[in-house]
Formats: structure tokens, C-alpha cells, sequence
């Protein structure tokens, strides 16, 4: 994996991410009942967003379903070290931070959104690696 790339790309989604957030949070706050087509509505935001972002790094790098979910757990554990840091100084300022992240953390529907960067990663890597162009060319001479 190129780390440097990874962080670059793992940067922007992660901002993309929190934009698509904030977003729903004020659309949920908005209505006047708690929408649970919302929440899919942001777990395909995510998809659509982890699949975009994968694309781009797999556009110049090796991509195969292992390299998918080794981005997939970049981008989680990035995800987790920002967190960490942006709620560690909003600590400094409000001791709730903490709780809020745990609580955040511990939800199902943080889980899912988990399970649907690996998943969405890892087909991206593979799909990626089944277009390759060396990869077709060779099973093209392989079949002559």
C-alpha cells in the first residue's frame, strides 16, 4: 500500500464524511420524527463515497481485494486517530467529548458503517484488479 497516497485520499473521504454527516444531522434535527430512511440514506452515502475514493486510489496503485481491505482498515483507522485528535482538544474545552465518542462508537449504526467501508474497499479492490489492464492482456495471449 502507498501510505503517502492512502493518507491523502484517507484525508479527503474522512472530510467528505463528516460534510455527508453534518448534512444528515441537520436534516434529522430539521424533521420532526427520527427517519430511519435517513440512515440508509447515509449508509449509501457512505458506500457511494468509499466506493468513489477507492476508485481513485486504486486508479495508480495495485489493486486486488487484499490491498481493498487494507485501505478499508486505513481509512477506519485514520477515522479513528482524527477523531481522537479533534475530540481530544474539544476535551480542553467540554470534559462530555469522551462520552459523546464512546456512545458514538458503541452505536449499531457506527458498526455498519464499518463493515460497509471494508466491504465496499474490498469489491472495489477486486474489481479493479479484474480490469487491469495487464491482467486482461495476459488472459487474452493465454487463450491464443
Amino acid at each position: 500500500m502507498n501510505w503517502k497516497r492512502g493518507l491523502w485520499i484517507g484525508a479527503l473521504f474522512y472530510l467528505m464524511a463528516i460534510l455527508l454527516n453534518i448534512i444528515l444531522v441537520n436534516i434529522i434535527k430539521s424533521s420532526s420524527s427520527n427517519n430511519p430512511v435517513l440512515l440508509w440514506v447515509g449508509l449509501a452515502g457512505l458506500v457511494i463515497l468509499t466506493g468513489l475514493f477507492s476508485f481513485w486510489y486504486f486508479s495508480k496503485e495495485k489493486a486486488d481485494w487484499k490491498e481493498g481491505l487494507y485501505l478499508g482498515i486505513f481509512f477506519i483507522v485514520l477515522g479513528f486517530i482524527v477523531d481522537l485528535v479533534f475530540l481530544g482538544l474539544g476535551s480542553l474545552v467540554k470534559s462530555a467529548i469522551f462520552s459523546i465518542l464512546i456512545k458514538k462508537y458503541l452505536s449499531w449504526q457506527f458498526g455498519l458503517g464499518i463493515i460497509s467501508i471494508l466491504i465496499t474497499s474490498v469489491l472495489i479492490g477486486q474489481l479493479k484488479s479484474g480490469r487491469s489492464k495487464g491482467r486482461v492482456v495476459k488472459t487474452i495471449k493465454r487463450r491464443r
